[in-house]
């Protein structure tokens, strides 16, 4: 008996879209440091968002 190879089932998977206060979330909470955290606070506005009006986990 032989099987295919490289034949498998699929499924769709919904894109999803994230809102800008959804990235800016991103982008502050995966701040490594705090240089990387005032660069991230630096592109939150340039999103046209209040990085202090996200919520998020400033880093340690």
């Amino acid at each position: 008996m032989f099987t295919e190879v490289g034949k498998r089932g699929a499924i769709v998977v919904p894109v999803e879209r994230y809102s800008p206060k959804r990235k800016a979330e991103f982008l502050l909470s995966n701040a490594v440091d705090e240089a990387d955290y005032r660069q991230a606070r630096k592109e939150v506005r340039k999103l046209g968002l209040d990085p202090d009006s996200v919520p998020h986990l400033r880093p340690q």
